[in-house]
């Protein structure tokens, strides 16, 4: 964490925060007496990412020398997991399809069915749903791990990743781009909703179609990086 001297005003410590650090460092630097900025040791000053969205005060000791401590911020998957991993295929105009590994996956309506994902914009599902806005949601099982790593290590422009990672293309029924055979439960959609969040962008689709084959196997629960969470067994709560 980073301790800063306490600005004079909630004006000047918001002004402070949203600078970029070597301007805040500079005007720490020029602040007080010639003295002070003559005999002050500068220490390394460095800012998290994004503004914290509040100020930690641990003892009084803290709040008596008038001192803010900005909390580390840690990256979201390791905050809220485990995720279901889904294979997400799109096309492009052309047809050319594409599978990608995604855990910012979720159901938003019952009826009409809705989901949603994000992915970055870098990424070949993005330019791919700006081209052709559909996407089919392919839930693989634990069994088709490897499968779906390889999915999502290797980029669609630079690899057939059906080919790669030996899975198999299925004609859909509603959408463009294919379902993967190997996969359990599948769901053509169509894009309702495109929007920029942060460094992801939101994608909300209808589900047009659905493909179940079974519905009791062992999904696969992503934690963060190379780490994935297996399916221990079923609680039923009572109340």
């Amino acid at each position: 964490m980073l301790l800063v001297a306490w600005p004079k005003s909630l004006k000047a410590l918001i002004t402070m925060l949203n600078q970029p650090a070597s301007r805040a460092a500079a005007a720490m630097k020029e602040s007080g007496t010639a003295t002070e900025r003559a005999t002050r040791k500068m220490q390394p000053f460095t800012r998290t990412p994004y503004p914290t969205p509040y100020f930690a005060f641990p003892c009084k000791k803290l709040l008596k020398e008038k001192r803010v401590v900005l909390p580390v911020s840690h990256r979201i998957s390791r905050l809220l997991y485990p995720r279901l991993t889904v294979l997400i295929t799109t096309c492009d105009g052309s047809g050319k399809p594409n599978v990608a590994a995604f855990s910012f996956f979720m159901p938003i309506s019952f009826d009409p069915k809705y989901v949603a994902f994000s992915v970055a914009p870098q990424r070949h599902t993005f330019s791919n749903l700006r081209e052709v806005g559909e996407f089919v949601v392919n839930v693989p099982t634990f069994d088709l791990l490897q499968k779906v790593w390889i999915c999502g290590r290797y980029s669609g422009r630079d690899v057939d990743k059906f080919k790669l990672a030996g899975l198999t293309p299925v004609p859909s029924v509603k959408v463009k781009p294919p379902r993967v055979g190997e996969c359990p439960v599948q769901l053509e959609c169509v894009v309702e909703l495109m929007r920029e969040f942060g460094d992801h962008w939101l994608v909300v689709g209808r589900v047009v179609a659905e493909h179940v084959e079974m519905l009791e196997f062992d999904p696969i629960l992503h934690y963060s990086g190379d780490r994935v969470f297996k399916v221990g067994g079923i609680v039923d709560v009572k109340l």
